[in-house]
């Protein structure tokens, strides 16, 4: 018995217990059904196709050889264009990937060579660089040591043209102090040989009193004049003439009063000594520390005794003696220095070079002043 679409929808089951639901068995056999219907039709057609293919087939074959061995020539030609194309497709593919190879070659290439002619650049620049950086640090540090160098040969200089001014100023003042123990000396001898005579009138020699005139002094001011005009000095009070102890650790320092000279400054050669050559004994001039005019000045004018009267009076008693009043000594030092101070302060334009002595010269006479007091003070004792 056939299984049909008609059969399949219309077959029954018996029941039994414990059996398939008959509603889904019912369904499902409506649906095979339907299924084996259309595959029926299917067949039915394909098999009209294949009959009707074998037919026009057969006519074919027996009808047009020639045109199927055309058709065959047609395929092969249209298979060997068909392997051309492909073989030009893959030598294009080939020739595109071979390019494009060749491309990243030459772009790789030319960045290598780029990036290492940035680098070489680089480095150059940098070697540069540091070249001149370090030119430039050379440079500077030769011209600081030059500069320093400058600097030290002139502060060299500087003090070694203040040693010699001090040597001189030193050896000015040890001639001047010099001079003012000769002058003491001379005149304690005087003032010893005319208190002697006061004290013992008859026991000196009826001698002739020289005058005022016949007294040769040595030449101080003569030598002062002409020569460039010294700081004023300050004369100190009596007080301040005490004896001083000796300068001693950093005070006896002699320092500059000058200050750092200028870089293109050339100080001139120390010059001749502001109080000149020692004074000439024998020189008739008119005054010197402790000379004869200048006591005979303190003593007052006296009339001149005619010339066969006898150089002293002899004293007739005591109240005579008693009226003899005994000249009031002044010191060498202050008149000296007072002298000094008068010479030294006498109004004179000056010039930029005399303000720079005179600051030197003063600086040098405050750093001195209790040193050259003591020194005399000493010499006294």
């Amino acid at each position: 018995m056939d299984v049909t679409p008609q059969l399949v929808e219309q077959v029954e089951f018996a029941d039994k217990f414990r059996g398939y639901d008959p509603d889904q068995v019912d369904d499902f056999l409506e649906r095979v059904g339907v299924a084996l219907a259309g595959l029926t039709e299917q067949l039915k057609q394909a098999t009209e196709r294949a009959e009707r293919a074998e037919s026009e087939l057969a006519v074919a074959s027996s009808g047009a050889p020639q045109q199927v061995r055309s058709e065959e020539q047609e395929a092969e030609k249209m298979a060997r264009t068909l392997l051309l194309a492909q073989k030009a497709a893959d030598q294009a593919v080939e020739e595109a990937n071979a390019a494009a190879e060749a491309t990243l070659s030459e772009a790789r290439t030319a960045g290598e060579k780029l990036r290492s002619e940035a680098q070489q650049e680089a480095d150059r620049l940098l070697g540069e660089a540091r070249a001149e950086h370090e030119a430039l640090t050379r440079r500077a540090r030769e011209e600081a040591e030059e500069e320093v160098a400058e600097q030290r040969r002139q502060l060299i200089e500087q003090i070694e043209e203040l040693e010699t001014i001090r040597d001189g100023l030193m050896s000015d003042v040890g001639l001047l102090e010099g001079h003012l123990d000769a002058y003491r000396s001379s005149l304690q001898s005087t003032i010893d040989g005319i208190q002697s005579i006061l004290d013992n009138p008859e026991s000196g020699p009826p001698t002739e009193v020289p005058g005022l005139s016949d007294i040769s002094t040595p030449a101080v001011r003569d030598e002062l004049r002409g020569l460039p005009e010294p700081p004023p000095v300050e004369i100190p009070p009596r007080d301040d003439l005490a004896p001083q102890p000796e300068p001693v650790g950093p005070s006896a320092v002699f320092k500059s009063p000058l200050g750092p000279p200028p870089a293109a400054e050339k100080h001139p050669e120390p010059g001749p000594s502001i109080f000149g050559a020692p004074p000439v004994v024998g020189d008739d001039s008119e005054w010197g520390p402790g000379s004869w005019s200048r006591v005979g000045e303190d003593l007052g004018t006296q009339p001149s005794p005619p010339p066969d009267a006898p150089a002293f009076a002899p004293v007739t008693g005591p109240g005579d003696q008693d009226d003899v009043e005994e000249p009031e000594l002044v010191s060498s030092d202050d008149r000296f220095l007072k002298e000094l101070s008068e010479a030294v302060n006498a109004e004179t334009p000056k010039t930029a070079d005399d303000v720079e002595a005179d600051a030197a010269m003063a600086a040098f006479f405050e750093s001195e002043e209790d040193e050259t007091r003591q020194r005399r003070r000493g010499r006294r004792k």
